[in-house]
């Protein structure tokens, strides 16, 4: 089923609007259909693919996985040397002088690697050494010299603790600070290797790397008096940043400032932990970080995922600078030391939900890369995930616009549910986590686009089934009523089926039935819009079109002085008026055509008489002969005679007046007036004493015919039936509605007084008939002349020749009956059709 509205446009027509368009019948538009809306969707994810709200998700159900996981590792050899509450409260406030730190790296030398994940940006004391310096420059022997020397000691905690980090080769790290300021040219140059991962990464994935390096632009390295090397002392290696984000879920192993790329304190210390020098470490393809003979798989952000599950040790840095044992027992371990105090590290969540400082976050990163224990991304990842994602927008686009709207949520959940399980599996089972929830994004947002696009779709159509089923029985009832224009434009507002298009058809067979052959064409034209090929709608088209200039009223309503409703086209419905089928044209009278036709409803068999009003008369003669066609059928149908034809209906169809009248099987009299056709004169005067029958009915009605002569007299000789038709010109003789002086009839056959303009009574139709019966019985008529002129003259004042001088074998009767009847005064012919009819019997029977 189509959509509402119009199949096309028809050609118009100044009586018809154009319909009003609900929605499109040829189809819709692409942009409209499911799968265009799936597409936009399936690219909008595709798009949005690295988005905050997608990796968001992803985030979320890696977590939720993450957190179901329980296989620890084995104990780590890591711990932590927290600075907490305690630890404050004991030693004072942070900042501590520097050689807290240095006593501490020194009581862990035996550790295997140790890294500071502390703010070391700032000097300590740097103007208190200054100034000692200067005195010390000052004093040269004398007594405070050695005093000088001593504060100088105490104060010099950046060198004490720059020393340390060389002889033990501790690691330094430089967390971010709330500051996202840079540093001088001056201060962050380090006399360092520093390499950057074009000199370490494979030339074809370089670029690709270094683009999705976090930046450390907000991280404070070291200050100078604590990384640059004292008194030939070599071997720090501070390495930025403690780079531990917010949601823990990856660790990066390497980061970017500027121009320069090097590893994370985490990659470092797990490079030192291992044995090797953080200056080997080695990004390969595929983005594993190799230190050593361990290789630790990162994705495209060189990013690390730790499974955190590990117990790293926590001490307090108290504890272990009271503790020999314990310190003891941190031999061969890797040991952080940071800050632990929520007021100076803040927080870190982990993926179970679960909250951590920043420097315990960091030894559980590095617990997990010893001990091979953690999730990885392979390289396929971003292919898979796209490749799920394409997959989830082929459905979307094809498939769920194909189901119910019950049918589709099962479907979209049993696809999220099979994609989550595949998520859960790979993640939990397999440790390899690709990201596909964009995918499952993608599923819900399709059902819930194209569910409600369905749902608006199935309740406009829903109110388009309504109203096109209210216009659907509006056309029906305005088409039985015959107002075809307004059903037409009902149909055109109805969604298209079958049965709708068999409706259109008959409209267009009423049109053509109708004579509106240009409607017509305009309905057979807007079917083939609708429907290609349907019957023969294009055929009728055609025809339609063609017949327009052919026939009366053909031409958008304007009359063909030459036309006939007759069609002479075969394929096209017979023509219509009213409710009568036209046969065949069988005349053609004084006031117009003569056509044979049938009434379909009862079988009756008529004869129709028109005329076509606005083609004869001119628009101030119009009303009034439109008045006195209709008078006619109004005085014809109060006639009851068996002589007188009887009139059935009346009415009007595009201007064309008609009556419908009894068809009369015979021949006119005029047929009979020829000199080779004359009657015999018995039979013609029988003939004329049944008009004389008919006239003497009519004149007792107060009816004159006024336009008595053969033509308007049908004959059926096997019969002997004379009928008297065409009342064309009859009046009321009692009524003041015709004008005195108007002239009516057919010359050759009228009265005297007809001329004369008085107003005329049943003896000028009696006067009529015996013309008529003149010639019948001689083959002429008893005046004629070159003009109308003489005509009048001949017939108001000459005698008529005698009749036997042109008959010589008529009965002497007839010349006493002819001369009567055309006597020039009324009252000097028979004054009643009774008395006529009696003569021309008694004359008949001799």
């Amino acid at each position: 089923m189509r959509p509402p509205g119009r199949c096309g446009t028809p050609p118009q027509w100044h009586t018809i609007r154009p319909a009003v368009t609900i929605g499109r019948m040829k189809g819709q538009r692409f942009w409209s259909r499911d799968w265009f809306a799936g597409l936009i969707l399936t690219l909008g994810f595709f798009l949005a693919a690295g988005s905050a709200p997608v990796t968001w998700l992803d985030g979320k159900a890696y977590d939720l996985v993450a957190s179901l996981s329980s296989d620890p590792p084995r104990e780590p050899p890591v711990a932590v040397v927290g600075i907490g509450e305690e630890d404050l409260a004991e030693l004072g406030p942070w900042p501590w002088p520097r050689d807290y730190l240095a006593e501490l790296l020194e009581s862990l030398d035996g550790a295997r690697a140790i890294g500071l994940a502390l703010p070391l940006h700032e000097p300590q004391y740097p103007h208190a050494v200054q100034r000692l310096d200067e005195l010390l420059a000052e004093s040269g022997e004398d007594s405070n010299g050695e005093l000088f020397l001593r504060l100088r000691e105490k104060l010099a905690t950046d060198e004490r603790l720059a020393s340390t980090l060389a002889t033990t080769g501790a690691l330094v790290g430089a967390p971010a600070t709330p500051r996202n300021t840079g540093f001088e040219p001056g201060l962050s140059r380090l006399d360092l290797h520093q390499r950057s991962l074009h000199d370490i990464a494979r030339p074809e994935n370089a670029e690709a790397i270094l683009h999705s390096l976090p930046s450390t632009l907000a991280a404070r390295p070291p200050s100078v008096r604590v990384a640059q090397p004292h008194a030939g002392l070599t071997g720090a290696a501070p390495v930025y940043p403690l780079v531990v984000p917010e949601q823990a879920r990856a660790m990066p192993l390497a980061a970017t400032r500027g121009d320069t790329t090097q590893p994370t304190l985490v990659a470092a210390l797990i490079a030192a932990s291992n044995g090797t020098d953080p200056e080997r470490l080695e990004f390969t393809r595929g983005w594993p970080v190799v230190a050593g003979d361990l290789s630790i798989p990162a994705d495209w952000g060189a990013r690390f995922y730790p499974r955190y599950q590990a117990e790293v040790p926590v001490y307090s840095f108290r504890e272990v600078m009271e503790d020999a044992e314990l310190r003891a027992s941190l031999a061969d371990h890797t040991v952080l030391v940071g800050t632990t105090a929520a007021e100076l590290s803040g927080e870190v969540r982990l993926p179970d939900g679960s909250t951590l400082p920043p420097v315990e976050a960091a030894a559980r990163a590095v617990a997990s890369a010893l001990a091979e224990h953690h999730f990885q991304v392979p390289g396929w990842a971003v292919l898979g995930q796209f490749a799920v994602l394409a997959a989830a927008g082929l459905f979307v686009m094809f498939a769920l616009p194909r189901f119910r709207y019950a049918t589709g949520f099962l479907l979209t959940v049993l696809l999220g549910f099979l994609l989550f399980n595949a998520h859960f599996v790979l993640l939990g089972t397999y440790a390899t986590w690709v990201p596909m929830m964009a995918a499952g994004g993608l599923l819900a947002s399709g059902f819930v686009v194209i569910g409600l696009k369905h749902a608006v779709r199935d309740r406009l159509q829903a109110l388009h089934q309504e109203i096109s089923s209210a216009n659907r029985q509006l056309g029906r009832a305005l088409h039985v009523q015959g107002q075809l224009d307004a059903a037409f434009e009902k149909y055109r507002n109805c969604m298209v089926d079958e049965g709708l298009l068999e409706q259109l058809y008959g409209i267009g067979l009423d049109y053509e039935r109708k004579r509106q052959y240009n409607r017509a064409a305009a309905v057979f034209s807007y079917l083939e819009n609708c429907r290609p090929g349907f019957r023969d709608a294009t055929q009728r088209a055609q025809r339609n079109t063609e017949m327009e200039e052919r026939v009366v009223l053909g031409n958008g309503g304007k009359s063909n002085p030459t036309g006939t409703v007759i069609t002479g086209s075969d394929g096209l419905q017979k023509p219509m008026l009213g409710r009568y089928e036209i046969e065949k044209e069988i005349g053609r009278g004084s006031m117009g055509m003569v056509y044979l036709g049938s009434d379909p409803k009862i079988g009756r068999t008529v004869a129709i008489k028109t005329l076509a009003l606005t083609q004869e008369f001119d628009n101030e003669a119009l009303a009034e002969v439109r008045e006195r066609f209709f008078r006619e059928a109004e005085t014809a149908g109060r006639l009851d005679h068996p002589n007188v034809v009887t009139v059935y209906d009346v009415g009007e169809d595009q201007d064309l007046a008609y009556i419908a009248m009894d068809y009369l099987k015979g021949e006119p009299l005029s047929e009979f007036c020829r000199p080779d056709r004359l009657l015999p004169p018995a039979e013609a005067l029988e003939v004329a004493a049944q008009v004389a029958d008919a006239l003497d009915y009519a004149h007792k009605q107060n009816v004159v015919h006024r336009d008595v002569k053969p033509a308007n007299i049908v004959y059926h000789r096997e019969l002997g039936v004379v009928k008297v038709t065409d009342f064309g010109v009859a009046c009321l003789t009692d009524s003041t509605r015709t004008k005195t002086g108007t002239v009516l009839g057919s010359p050759s056959y009228m009265s005297p007084e007809q001329f004369a303009g008085v107003k005329v009574d049943g003896r000028s139709d009696l006067f009529a008939l015996g013309v008529t019966l003149y010639q019948l019985l001689t083959g002429t008529l008893p005046f004629s002349g070159d003009s109308f002129a003489t005509l009048m003259y001949r017939i108001t004042h000459e005698k008529h020749p005698e009749i036997r001088r042109e008959n010589a074998e008529l009965p002497p009767c007839v010349t006493r009956i002819i001369n009567k009847t055309l006597q020039k005064a009324p009252e000097a012919r028979y004054q009643s059709g009774a008395n006529l009819a009696e003569s021309l019997r008694r004359c008949a029977r001799g």
